[in-house]
């Protein structure tokens, strides 16, 4: 019920990779949990960090340009970045001007996620002004994060542990072993058809003419 425009939204989305991206945000609002990529490994952390100390309500690790970690989350049932994080991948979704020209890091991944934590921490910082200057309060607040604890919409905490507290890369040869199992990560947009279809477009389409 907290997102009637899911179901719709999936039908815009080409790419395994984005749908993968939109249900890890949705279980871990729903139940809560540890999100990590699979060729992560535990360096200055590990589970008891989370499970032993219950000030922490959501944790992530700071990327190199100052970015939330996507390759690894956790977070308690419900905490409001998961749901910002949700409703920042339908409305990018939604917007899409071209269903067949998509860039998943934008707009399910690290870049969904950043607008998250911008409006987790912006939504107590509001001005009622012009549209632009709502923005960049917004931008402000937590367009890049240092490591510390935070507390933002609702009264909800979120810690940001340093660069290197979770090891990236732990297995080796990875490109090797994924590509024959013939997993593949992000796809990018060059050589794809630009189209006309926009998101907006499909739905209708589906629709009336199914």
């Amino acid at each position: 019920p907290e997102f009637p425009l899911l179901k719709s939204a999936v039908i815009c989305m080409n790419s395994m990779v984005e749908r993968t991206d939109l249900w890890r945000a949705l279980v871990l609002y729903e139940y809560g949990g540890i999100y990590t990529d699979l060729d992560n490994a535990p360096r200055k952390w590990n589970a008891s960090s989370v499970v032993d100390n219950d000030d922490i309500e959501a944790f992530f690790e700071q990327e190199l340009n100052g970015f939330l970690s996507q390759y690894f989350m956790a977070s308690a049932p419900r905490h409001p970045i998961m749901y910002m994080l949700v409703q920042s991948i339908l409305q990018r979704v939604y917007s899409l001007p071209d269903v067949h020209f998509q860039y998943a890091p934008f707009i399910t991944g690290p870049g969904a996620l950043k607008k998250a934590g911008v409006n987790f921490m912006g939504a107590q910082h509001w001005v009622v002004n012009a549209k632009w200057r709502i923005e960049r309060e917004l931008v402000s607040a937590f367009w890049k994060t240092n490591p510390g604890n935070y507390t933002g919409l609702a009264n909800w905490t979120l810690t940001v542990a340093p660069k290197g507290t979770i090891q990236r890369d732990a297995i080796k040869k990875k490109a090797q072993i994924f590509a024959s199992m013939k997993m593949t990560g992000y796809l990018g947009t060059d050589g794809r058809p630009e189209t006309n279809e926009s998101c907006l477009h499909r739905l209708y389409e589906r629709e009336y003419y199914p």
